[in-house]
């Protein structure tokens, strides 16, 4: 992130099993603020894809790997050579300890420590060269560590044992020695590489700190075990790791088998399917594949078994493929999947209950998480001591072979098989121990307090302290979209952080309310690079209309360069962007500048929700006059005109409109999203959006103007303002109607009628907001105050000509309704009144407000809709009475004005959320 943050190492060991775990744990260092850099070969940048898509800030440090006289050209990962390459590697690595030291020295901000893999033990002595901690990672569990250390410190009277009991560690467990871990019976004495690979393993036990991918319900006994052995408390268990969330993984999976085992999945009863799976590395042999689909054919169980493609070598070489005829016999009742399968998925749907499994430790985690029963079949590594954990520790799972080479009885496969998964026991502890991962990463878990403690440790190694956390700021200049962005600002400034706004000049003055309240901010002002559709000088939507959004949003791009060079010339430079979603392109800026890139939604989550959907589905709905959205929750449907004008003006290969389509969908990569909206009124949509960005960082945090903001700007007549709440103040509670229809909208001569009319029948009080035309407005046909109706209606409506303190006026005790646009800023403001909505949906994301309002939170009326529509006076006024005097939408209007009150109160979810971000942006200072 910002080259002043905290500055980690990480180096992993090149093995799926390794390198995920330690990747997750990544993800949440670079969640909490870190700066990172990964040390990798060539051939493994690949397997960080998923982790720069999400956080492009990581930087990569590649070095061509040494090689090793026993691995093949080429070779740089595991999965290439299988775990006899694992020394090899070990050592060919080691030889890139100058390199490191070399570029070490060459850094302005070197790594304050390295977090290093647990094969990687001689990195030890290069972190203490170079005077930063080094921090051991074990993507394995704390008993076979555990064990590993006691073999290393008893090596010689353990090395000739047929046998070996562990009678200093809790539980004594015992293992015949080819049970052992691997690395301990492939040591060669004398051998160079191996004592590399041993003298590794001993220096761990000297690091600063180790953190494993365990918990503590889990592993207890061992976890206390350590903390003695190495001397002191910093032993974390932080697992399962993949329950915190990481950056996603990459796997080549045959889609279509994928889509069909799901389908098939989701007509299985709960709980009856078995999972069959042996990890990235290991292929049975003919023999052990025949056994074991024999096995699963006469247990009388459901499953899905996924099979590895082989290779004709592989074929050769005596590996066994699923049987012929076999897929055919089992079919209705068995599913195999050739190739890559998404295990974390499979496993977590609710018809899966058991997984048959190698027991390698990712896939115990990943078994432990979806609470289903493990039947473990350990072959290699630490894969007989995890089974030894979950069988006879902590009697949880079943054994139902073990051996790399064992062939099992296939009736007797068939029968453990069928008894494991019937037996309600073992399906009860393992939904307990499911739970108990579950705890484990909640705030106040174990897993999640250690996480913390690192957190905070890694914190205290910055020798570099700032003045404050700096944010750029970069506001969409259209009155419904600054306002909320500089609300959210001002929280910002109150929590101390140093604030930049990035403005136009014509757009400065919008910033003294804020300024006021906040001297300290800084203004960056740049000249509006103009756009050929636009008027010269226009630089806000108020000026040109609606229509003026992409020809701004354009202009704006062009000040990419001069806001690089800006950053380059700054000492301190912001940490985060914080821009209006309107603008995109920013992402890419943040990025190329190296931090993250924050988008700001005024609106709803049911708007950007469908904009998502559009943009994703562009030509498939292009050409439709009726859209539903089926993958939404309640399947929301509009017609075509009623969709967001930003997707109806959209004009294909128009480069001013590549820039805004391309900049929404940008916006679905950005670090996070802040949406003035809050979980009572737009729960499903925000999931929704969680769900199709990946992540948890969706926050919630409005209403934001019931936070509290710095004051808003507006042409008034105070005289006139004098005189209508003097006028409210002999009205009765909640009997008057307030009409506007926001900055920008203008009514034709026919719609104002027909209003004007519909009010005066309608025999309710009101106040209508009509703004002052230009001569020019008028020559085009926008609609005046009819003359006369102010002397008709005198004592029952007031009529404001210009701007109205409409926040005030919905907040006096005689307001009862809001006849409205539903333009979003409109549609929290009249939540916060508690008054009733009577919708006229005319542009933009007015529709959808209205059809959330109205249709799914049924706390609102709609009256009209349509820009060009003119409604029947007669039954508008008929509308009007109804929905005034209706006490069911009286009574709804308070309850979700309570629900917002409730949100932004301490313990609720908009001030939880808020101060969610407020942690993330602070801690992307060192």
């Amino acid at each position: 992130m910002s080259q002043n943050g905290v500055h980690i190492l990480i180096f992993p060991f090149p093995a799926q099993g390794h390198i995920l775990p330690l990747l997750d744990f990544t993800h949440q260092l670079l969640l909490h603020g870190f700066k990172i850099t990964i040390l990798v070969t060539p051939k493994n940048v690949p397997i960080l894809d998923p982790l720069i898509s999400t956080h492009p800030s990581v930087e990569i440090l590649v070095f061509p790997f040494p090689g090793h006289p026993s691995l093949p050209a080429g070779v740089e990962n595991i999965k290439d050579v299988g775990n006899s390459g694992n020394a090899p590697i070990v050592v060919g690595l080691s030889k890139l300890r100058g390199p490191i030291l070399e570029w070490f020295k060459a850094q302005p901000n070197p790594p304050v420590a390295i977090v290093y893999d647990f094969f990687l033990g001689w990195t030890l002595d290069l972190a203490q060269e170079v005077g930063v901690p080094g921090i051991v990672f074990y993507s394995s569990g704390l008993l076979s560590i555990s064990i590993i250390f006691d073999i290393w410190k008893n090596f010689e009277a353990y090395k000739d044992l047929g046998f070996v009991e562990f009678n200093g560690l809790p539980k004594s467990p015992r293992f015949v020695r080819e049970h052992l871990p691997s690395v301990f019976q492939k040591i060669k004495e004398g051998d160079p590489d191996w004592e590399i690979v041993r003298n590794g393993f001993i220096a761990n036990t000297r690091s600063f700190g180790s953190i494993f991918n365990t918990f503590e319900a889990l592993e207890s006994d061992y976890l206390g075990f350590l903390k003695k052995e190495m001397g002191h408390e910093r032993v974390y268990s932080i697992g399962p790791i993949n329950l915190v969330g990481g950056p996603g993984r990459i796997g080549k999976s045959n889609v279509d088998a994928n889509e069909r085992a799901f389908t098939w999945l989701d007509e299985c009863p709960n709980e009856s399917v078995l999972y069959v799976a042996f990890g990235s590395q290991k292929l049975l042999t003919n023999a052990q594949m025949g056994a074991l689909t024999v096995g699963l054919e006469k247990s009388g169980v459901r499953f899905i078994l996924v099979a590895k493609q082989l290779t004709a070598q592989q074929k050769e070489q005596g590996f066994g493929s699923v049987p012929k005829g076999f897929e055919e016999r089992v079919s209705g009742r068995g599913l195999v999947i050739k190739g890559w399968a998404p295990q974390v998925e499979i496993l977590g749907h609710r018809a899966v209950s058991g997984f048959l499994s190698h027991c390698g430790w990712n896939s115990v985690l990943e078994a432990i998480v979806a609470g289903v029963v493990i039947l473990g079949w350990p072959m290699e590594a630490d894969q007989f001591i995890n089974t030894w954990l979950l069988v006879d520790n902590m009697k949880t799972s079943v054994r139902v072979c073990e051996g790399s080479d064992s062939v099992p009885d296939p009736i007797e496969l068939g029968r453990k098989i069928n008894e494991a998964m019937s037996n309600d026991l073992f399906k009860e502890r393992a939904k307990k121990m499911r739970d108990e991962a579950l705890e484990a990463v909640k705030i106040g878990g174990g897993s999640k307090k250690d996480l913390d403690s690192i957190v905070k440790e890694k914190n205290k190694m910055s020798s570099s302290k700032n003045n404050g956390v700096h944010i750029l700021i970069f506001p969409f200049p259209a009155q419904g979209h600054i306002l909320a962005l500089l609300d959210l600002t001002h929280q910002l400034l109150l929590h101390g952080f140093k604030i930049t706004i990035l403005v136009t000049p014509k757009n400065v003055p919008i910033l003294d309310p804020l300024i006021s309240t906040h001297p300290s901010v800084d203004t960056l002002v740049f000249p509006f690079p103009g756009h050929p559709s636009l008027p010269a000088g226009v630089e806000n939507v108020k000026d040109v209309g609606n229509s003026g959004n992409a020809p701004i949003i354009a202009g704006l791009s062009k000040l990419r360069g001069p806001i690089l060079e800006w950053f380059k010339d700054q000492s301190n430079p912001p940490v985060a962007i914080v821009y209006d979603f309107f603008l995109g392109w920013t992402l890419d800026l943040a990025q190329e500048v190296g931090v993250p890139g924050i988008v700001f939604y005024g609106v709803g989550a049911l708007l950007i929700s469908i904009l998502v959907d559009l943009w994703k589905n562009l030509w498939a709905y292009k050409g439709l006059d009726f859209v539903e959205f089926n993958g939404l929750p309640k399947s929301p449907r509009f017609v075509r005109e009623h969709l967001p004008s930003v997707f109806l003006k959209f004009k294909e290969d128009d480069p001013t409109w590549e820039i805004v389509r391309n900049g929404f969908i940008a916006n679905g990569r950005s670090f996070a999203s802040i949406f003035n909206t809050f979980e009572a009124l737009d729960s499903e949509y925000l999931g929704f959006l969680k769900k199709e960005m990946g992540h948890e960082r969706v926050y919630s945090i409005g209403p934001i103007n019931l936070v509290g903001g710095p004051g808003r700007t507006g042409k008034y007549d105070d005289g006139a303002n004098e005189n209508f709440f003097t006028w409210l103040n002999e009205c009765p509670n909640e009997s008057v109607l307030y009409v506007a229809f926001g900055s920008q909208k203008l009514l034709t001569k026919a719609q104002m009628e027909a209003l004007t009319i519909g009010l005066e029948k309608s025999g309710v009080r009101f106040i209508l907001v009509a703004k002052q035309l230009t001569a020019q407005q008028e020559e085009q046909g926008f609609g005046s105050v009819p003359k006369g109706f102010e002397e008709r209606v005198l004592g029952k409506g007031l009529v404001i000509k210009g701007w109205a303190p409409q926040v005030e006026i919905l907040g006096h005790r005689a307001v009862g309704g809001f006849l409205s646009h539903c333009g979003w800023n409109s549609v929290l403001e009249a939540i916060v009144a508690g008054v009733v909505i009577l919708g006229w949906p005319m542009e933009a994301d007015q529709f959808i407000n209205t059809w959330l309002l109205v249709d799914n939170m049924k706390t609102s009326v709609r009256v009209c809709e349509g820009s060009d529509s003119v409604p029947d006076p007669i039954k508008l006024g008929r509308k009007i009475n109804e929905a005034m005097s209706n006490d069911l939408f009286k009574e709804r209007a308070k309850k979700m004005r309570d629900e917002a009150l409730e949100a932004v109160k301490i313990g609720g979810s908009s001030k939880k959320y808020l101060d969610s971000i407020v942690k993330e942006l602070a801690q992307l200072k060192s």
